[in-house]
């Protein structure tokens, strides 16, 4: 989590490309309604038998990212600072001090699945505090999804490219995820945009590290489900560290999505998260997602043309159907075919076509980086095209009728042809072969002559001679 500044935020808490991401994703697909909060501010209105606070507007809020600072003002509580909804809760259960073993020290940011805190353990150093309070308006599906974040940390804890877990647990209503206090901590977003776009070298450095990192979530048994720049954070020493197991589903446990659910963040899902073919999340949708937020970093650019404007249905059509653009038509010095093979790779729809292991898209990366020849290649236009015609079953039959159409036409019009050819030689070929045979016979006369004239010679020379 990102460490607190002695600095006040900035008006607009939100980066440009934060905003440009919201505007173009709406975040994330499994929001909370406001039909869903304000029956939920019922609820706790009346569980709490008094009037809620009326102040929704508050500017330093922020998006729904956890990873989003907002340092206390000292004439604010907590409880002041944090949402409605939250809020009410707050305060019905007391200004917050101590959760567990931890003291609270302030509030770093807060998301769609509970408030971040700065907290200290008992012996004072700080940590970040992820806290979800059970209350009647939370949703059954929002718990489990905060329990499964925490197994899955639980179980990932030792990579060093991982955010450290330090422990979970509850005391009484507050669900917890002790975790490490990123120092300077910011999201790949914020960092990209203050220093600019990375050299390709340094791009695949951060993206070799984060796909270690799934790699090994990958051999534990997880998948993360919502891989996206918000989601990795740089920490003081420019190492990215992979974040949020909120999606996150063990692979050999039940999906706990209720039935017709996408999850995820639209931009990065892979096909099947949108809906694309067999719709079975496994760990070659994090593949895909990862292989987005790659292809982002080194060129700048998403790999599709996603406007402003367009809505979330277009958004997934775009995801399931259209083509990602090469990497290479960015013009970036350094994205080499092989490079470019890799994301692809990465990027096919159908699972089938993609890296069946993160170790594989990593051992790519690895030699595209030290220069050496990857396991895949571009497409020939030949494959290319065969690609299109699997992908658009209907116009390939189309395509396919016409070329066999045409192919019969043009044989029988050549044969027609021969046939017609065929009857008009016949008078010719007739005159000609009888032209042949008086040639032929006087050929046969001057020769018999010849050997006439030559036996004549050698007899008077042999006369003349005796």
């Amino acid at each position: 989590m990102a460490e607190d500044s002695d600095k006040p935020p900035p008006e607009e808490a939100t980066t440009e490309t934060d905003a440009e991401q919201a505007q173009r994703c709406t975040g994330e697909v499994e929001s909370t309604e406001d039909a869903t909060i304000e029956a939920s501010l019922k609820q706790v209105k009346a569980w709490a038998g008094e009037s809620p606070p009326h102040d929704e507007t508050d500017p330093s809020l922020g998006g729904d990212s956890f990873d989003t600072q907002h340092p206390v003002d000292n004439d604010k509580t907590l409880t002041e600072r944090i949402s409605t909804p939250d809020r009410m809760v707050a305060q019905i259960l007391g200004e917050i001090q101590r959760i567990g073993p931890y003291r609270i020290l302030g509030l770093l940011g807060q998301g769609a699945m509970g408030i971040v805190y700065r907290a200290a353990e008992a012996r004072g150093d700080e940590i970040a505090l992820k806290v979800l309070t059970v209350t009647p308006a939370l949703r059954p599906h929002e718990l489990q999804r905060f329990l499964r974040e925490a197994d899955a940390a639980r179980k990932l804890r030792r990579h060093p490219n991982i955010i450290t877990i330090y422990n979970t647990g509850h005391d009484g209503s507050h669900h917890y995820i002790a975790m490490e206090l990123v120092p300077g901590g910011k999201t790949l977003s914020d960092h990209v945009q203050k220093t600019g776009l990375p050299s390709i070298s340094e791009g695949l450095q951060i993206g070799i590290a984060v796909g270690k990192a799934l790699e090994f979530a990958h051999s534990h048994g997880i998948i993360h489900r919502d891989i996206k720049p918000a989601n990795i954070l740089i920490n003081e020493f420019a190492q990215p560290l992979l974040a949020d197991f909120g999606l996150a589903k063990a692979v050999d446990s039940t999906d706990l999505t209720m039935s017709g659910t996408m999850l995820g963040t639209p931009c990065y899902m892979s096909p099947e998260q949108a809906g694309h073919g067999a719709k079975d999340v496994t760990a070659q949708s994090d593949i895909y997602s990862f292989g987005v937020v790659l292809y982002e970093l080194l060129t700048g650019k998403l790999p599709y043309k996603i406007g402003d404007d367009i809505r979330l249905p277009e958004v997934f059509r775009t995801v399931c159907q259209v083509e990602p653009a090469s990497a290479r038509k960015h013009r970036r010095r350094g994205i080499s075919r092989n490079l470019n093979a890799v994301l692809m790779k990465m990027l096919e729809k159908e699972t089938g076509r993609r890296y069946a292991a993160m170790s594989a898209a990593v051992a790519d990366l690895e030699a595209c980086l030290a220069g050496r020849s990857v396991s895949v290649r571009n497409l020939t236009p030949g494959e290319k095209f065969e690609k299109h015609l699997r992908k658009h079953k209907l116009l390939s039959f189309v395509i396919i009728s016409s070329l066999v159409s045409i192919t019969t036409i043009y044989m029988l019009k050549r044969r027609e042809e021969r046939e017609m050819n065929y009857h008009s030689l016949i008078p010719k070929l007739s005159a000609q072969s009888k032209s042949n045979q008086v040639e032929k016979l006087l050929g046969q006369g001057t020769e018999e002559q010849i050997e006439g004239n030559r036996l004549h010679d050698q007899v008077m020379a042999a006369v003349a001679a005796g």
